[in-house]
């Protein structure tokens, strides 16, 4: 006589408070008789498992890039873990991370000065694509307020755009739009030393009236415009704050990232609240010390401005713009496979060290947070009314490019032409005046290099470095690598270079292709079986020889197989019975099998599991 007995288990069930991986435990009311010398077979056997698709370690997880020859080369580890067929996205992440982490201020060896760092620029590895490319873009430095595609037609004004601009820019827009009270002017400046020049970057932002709230803001103009989540900065100059006779809190402006951007809102005036900031410096009165707002430990929001003791605006009224005092808060990576990645709080003066106005690390799983910068005007632009110039800010060059195809291209060469009376915005306003904050400064941010910006003839002294096992999992074919030892191989790059300008790309050959290869062991755990296991060695420690040693095991089935979804549908073509090892009558009132891997370990699995089992009295 043949008895038929179905199983299920749930991935959810809990046996002797521990998951014990893929788990048949089956209690009956009543009890199973079966004769002696009874045998037992698995007739089909259903499940999904969770495979391990890969792991990195200290072994294989290093990542190592350089840029020329003349630079030392970066390296940063991968976090160790091992990664499943539900959670190997999570290795793309952490890719995402590691790689932007090699992005960190590195110097020229043949400068013999420290004042020449890296350039700014961003990583991106698209977890969700077939063919998982290394991107990297360098991310401009440029003004948000400015339109690269001005024509005197568009000017609301309909007067000189020199004299006031309140053009809609490409990046950046006003809280109150195109209507009849303006809360910003943006003016050319037109004081440049030695010439009368049109330098549309170097604008000066007033605001219109007086207020104690981020409502009077300049802001992304849609959700695409996102700092850098590589090497970035964010700055603005000083140009003029007074005591207006308010409060404190009304006067002076502000420059921040936020979490939140009031998107859409733009003639309503929608209002940065303070548990979006995370990141802000106040300048308030010219007596007044300067404050700053930096998260908690853990990421989330701090909305508490924390006085810069003795810090204040030196020079409120500057002769020359070019000597005004910068705010800058920066992203700078950390060095050498050592550290967080940090945001940098400074305030720049003429011919002295920069303040340090605060240093936050940020913890592990924030590293790619969107942060949206901002400009808030406090004080209104009444004669000697509070005023800030020439913005510049490195922007997430893969997001933005999403929302805007020609933004990226359009204002990522500095050398570009501005269609703005033919003239070279670059050219009339080099990096060296936009960015001109003494030797000492440079120590401290990505220099904007012109060179960066052009095609780089660099052949194979730039390179992409990794182990083989991760060039092997992301689908990068051997014939695409250069071997450094047994167990690294690299990819030399060129940058700025068709098809893909400023920055580099690696195509991996073969698709990505998660695979699984194991022979399943189906073992019987509440009744005895005549079957054995065979595979595990053991050592003689006398003569430290190695025999197979075969012993007792109460293995029903193995089931071999080799996928890549993970489902394992088994039926057996000729039921295989095993013998209990019973030598009377036994009443059966429980049941518990266990599915492990071909180590003998329990195995991961989604969703309900389904067995059958036949067994037959002697």
């Amino acid at each position: 006589m043949v008895k038929l007995l179905r199983l299920t288990s749930n991935k959810d069930d809990d046996f002797d408070g521990a998951q014990d991986g893929l788990v048949f435990n089956v209690n009956m009311d009543d009890d199973l008789i079966v004769s002696p010398n009874a045998q037992i077979a698995l007739k089909n056997l259903t499940f999904e498992t969770d495979f391990a698709a890969f792991t990195t370690d200290v072994n294989n997880g290093l990542l190592t890039v350089k840029y020329e020859t003349a630079r030392t080369p970066n390296t940063y580890s991968l976090t160790p873990a091992t990664y499943t067929k539900t959670t190997y996205a999570d290795f793309f992440r952490d890719f995402n991370i590691t790689s932007n982490k090699l992005l960190n201020t590195a110097k020229y060896a043949d400068t013999g000065t420290d004042a020449v760092n890296q350039f700014c620029g961003q990583y991106k590895i698209d977890g969700a694509k077939q063919f998982k490319d290394i991107e990297f873009r360098l991310s401009p430095a440029m003004n948000p307020v400015i339109n690269r595609n001005f024509v005197v037609s568009d000017n609301p004004t309909g007067g000189d755009p020199s004299t006031n601009w309140f053009i809609i820019s490409d990046f950046f827009l006003q809280s109150t739009l195109l209507d009849s009270s303006y809360l910003f002017e943006i003016d050319y400046d037109k004081t440049l030393p030695g010439a009368d020049l049109k330098a549309p970057d170097m604008c000066i932002m007033n605001g219109s009236a007086i207020t104690s709230t981020r409502k009077h803001t300049l802001t992304p103009s849609n959700p695409g415009i996102q700092w850098s989540k590589g090497n970035a900065i964010f700055s603005v100059r000083v140009d003029t704050v007074r005591d207006n006779g308010s409060g404190k809190e009304q006067n002076g402006f502000e420059i921040g990232l936020a979490t939140n951007i009031p998107f859409g809102q733009a003639s309503s005036g929608g209002e940065i609240l303070d548990t979006d900031v995370k990141f802000a410096v106040r300048v308030y009165k010219n007596t007044d010390d300067l404050a700053h707002i930096v998260p908690n430990a853990d990421f989330t929001n701090n909305p508490v401005y924390v006085d810069n003791t003795g810090i204040t605006p030196t020079n409120p009224a500057p002769t020359s713009r070019l000597k005004s005092d910068t705010i800058i808060i920066s992203c700078r990576q950390p060095q050498n496979n050592t550290g967080n990645k940090q945001v940098i709080g400074q305030y720049f003066k003429e011919n002295s060290a920069p303040d340090t106005l605060f240093t936050y690390d940020i913890p592990a799983g924030s590293e790619e947070a969107v942060l949206f910068p901002y400009i808030a005007m406090f004080d209104n632009n009444a004669a000697g009314g509070a005023k800030a110039h020439s913005p510049v800010i490195t922007l997430d060059p893969f997001v933005m490019d999403d929302y805007r195809e020609d933004a990226y291209l359009k204002n990522v060469k500095p050398g570009m032409a501005n269609t703005f009376g033919a003239e070279n915005v670059f050219a009339i306003l080099p990096n060296t005046l936009m960015f001109d904050y003494d030797a000492i400064s440079a120590q401290q941010l990505p220099e904007l290099d012109d060179e960066w910006y052009a095609a780089k003839s660099l052949g194979q002294t730039s390179f992409f470095q990794t182990h083989n096992g991760v060039w092997e999992f992301m689908g990068f074919d051997y014939g695409q690598l250069t071997s450094v030892n047994d167990d690294e191989s690299k990819i030399p790059f060129i940058i700025n270079t068709t098809p893909f300008p400023y920055g580099y790309q690696l195509i991996p050959e073969n698709t990505f292709l998660l695979t699984q290869s194991d022979n399943y062991v189906v073992v019987l755990d509440s009744q005895k079986l005549i079957s054995y296991e065979c595979s595990k060695p053991q050592r003689d420690t006398q003569t430290r020889s190695v025999d197979v040693v075969g012993k007792r095991a109460n293995i029903l089935a193995t089931i071999p197989v080799n996928n890549n979804d993970g489902i394992v549908e088994f039926q057996a073509n000729e039921v295989l019975y095993i013998d209990f090892d019973n030598k009377g009558e036994t009443a059966i009132r429980n049941l518990r099998l266990r599915v492990l891997d071909k180590t003998l370990q329990p195995i991961l699995v989604e969703g309900m599991s389904v067995m059958t089992l036949l067994i037959k009295d002697e």
